[in-house]
């Protein structure tokens, strides 16, 4: 089995996604509650993104790893 490889290019792409999801998440979070500190707002946006992005990949990686051992086990992927 080969090692599990990531593309300089898709490591980039999802970096970025995060970074603007955190950022429209901050000016819409700054917008909602004017009272706090748009510091305070990034970087519960921040931490948002990054709980999220952790979720993602977490749950990607356990479907994934489920369907290939239903296929390496001659069953069907349905």
């Amino acid at each position: 089995m080969r090692p599990l490889s990531i593309s300089p290019l898709a490591a980039t792409r999802a970096a970025i996604a995060v970074v603007v999801l955190a950022a429209v998440a901050a000016v819409a979070g700054a917008q909602l509650w004017p009272d706090v500190p748009f510091a305070t707002v990034l970087l519960w946006s921040a931490l948002g993104a990054i709980a999220l992005f952790s979720v993602v990949t977490t749950a990607t990686v356990a479907v994934l790893t489920f369907q290939k051992f239903i296929l390496r086990h001659g069953r069907t992927d349905v």
